[in-house]
């Protein structure tokens, strides 16, 4: 096996070694080839190969910029109360909201909780799970809680809950027996 592959390894290495031709056919045309065709052609000796050593470059330092952080991958956040098309009844028109997080909300990375009402934004910057709204219209309303990186980019948003609220009026009185 050893002999064998030493004469495959020379096969190849003499064979890579062999000479070049150059002559000019009846044409006039200039033709190179590994085999003289006749007494006209010369040994072609080609030139050097042009090297360039290679540049040594310096490693890239990692810059690591904040949206290459990696961010907390929640895998709950929900409104838990007050439930879907819930009707509250409050004359001041206040409504206590509670949230359901998994994992925790990294405040560490700067995450926080901002409160839509009707798509509006109602509370900023909240980190707390419970959160108060005051003095809310009497009708229907959309409430929805969204968490938002350092630079305010929504990263998890919950499922609108629809409310309807239902505050005493003056101007429907019962009529007096």
């Amino acid at each position: 096996m050893k002999l064998f592959l030493l004469i495959l390894l020379s096969l190849f290495f003499f064979s890579s070694q062999a000479e070049l031709y150059k002559w000019v056919d009846p044409d006039g045309e200039i033709v190179y080839s590994d085999e003289p065709p006749h007494e006209g052609a010369e040994p072609l000796v080609p030139p050097p190969l042009t090297t360039t050593p290679a540049i040594k470059l310096k490693p890239k330092a990692k810059i690591e910029t904040q949206d290459e952080e990696k961010e907390t991958s929640y895998t709950l956040f929900t409104i838990k109360s007050p439930a879907n098309n819930e009707t509250i009844r409050d004359n001041a028109g206040n409504i206590t909201l509670s949230l359901a997080i998994s994992p925790e909300l990294d405040t560490k990375a700067g995450h926080t909780i901002t409160i839509l009402l009707d798509s509006q934004s109602k509370i900023q910057g909240n980190t707390g799970l419970t959160v108060g709204l005051k003095n809310i219209d009497r009708g229907a309303h959309s409430i929805q809680a969204v968490i938002k990186n350092k630079q305010k980019k929504i990263i998890k948003s919950t499922r609108a809950v629809t409310i309807h609220m239902r505050r005493a009026s003056t101007l429907h009185k019962k009529a007096a027996p």
